[in-house]
């Protein structure tokens, strides 16, 4: 069902020591191991970089020793793009290195939004990424941001071009998974990640997912999400 040459994971931990994900080499290739047994081919490396915890320059300095690493230790069978979950802060849009901070051969940057409940500060700082510093933003895993004082926000995002991520567990959790799906059937997301940590508490799910997304809206959904997949990472 998931199988294909550009089917891509853009939202994953899986870098030895980077972060709160993979905290050694053989976590990483379990994690990289089972993506590709899952189907996907491509995998966008995106640890958390936190302006207030490190500069630009240092996080891309470990962000390639950790990719190095891991590249020494698998098989070559899935492509690792460097990328980053990036955390929203105050005066992100003049950052030098932000298009650094893309996912590796596109013009990406996975965003992690503020959980308190935004304000127009925020949407207008992620407007100026997109417009005046000509990056395509990705809100990073939508499904938590669901409250009802976003919603006009996101509304408005989805208007400006702004393109949303959603977490695979979203579509298996009861509480979450009408909504999500509803989303998905509207064309309000336009990928699903895996987000993943770990082998344990936090592992791929994306078979999962998708078996529920075909189950619920039929192969329609899953080709829309294909699509948007091989319009970004095929080669």
């Amino acid at each position: 069902m998931i199988s294909g040459k550009w089917f891509a994971d853009m939202h994953t931990h899986i870098l030895p020591g980077m972060d709160d994900g993979s905290a050694s080499v053989d976590e990483s290739i379990a994690l990289v191991s089972e993506l590709s047994r899952q189907g996907i081919t491509t995998v966008a490396a995106t640890p958390h970089f936190y302006a207030d915890r490190e500069n630009p320059r240092q996080f891309l300095e470990r962000r390639q020793n950790a990719i190095a690493l891991l590249k020494e230790c698998t098989d070559g069978n899935v492509t690792v793009l460097p990328g980053a979950e990036v955390c929203y802060y105050q005066g992100i849009s003049q950052t030098e290195k932000l298009p650094e901070l893309t996912i590796g051969g596109t013009n990406l940057l996975l965003l992690e939004m503020p959980f308190d409940n935004w304000n127009p500060s925020v949407i207008n700082e992620v407007y100026s990424i997109q417009r005046d510093r000509k990056l395509n933003v990705v809100i990073a895993h939508i499904d938590r941001y669901l409250s009802k004082k976003n919603i006009d926000y996101i509304e408005d995002m989805l208007c400006f071009g702004i393109l949303f991520q959603c977490n695979a567990s979203a579509f298996l959790e009861r509480k979450q998974r009408k909504e999500v799906l509803n989303m998905l059937k509207n064309r309000e997301i336009h990928f699903i990640a895996s987000d993943c940590h770990n082998m344990t508490v936090r592992p791929p799910r994306l078979c999962e997912a998708y078996k529920v997304i075909e189950d619920r809206l039929g192969h329609e959904a899953i080709k829309w999400l294909c699509e948007n997949e091989k319009s970004i990472f095929g080669r």
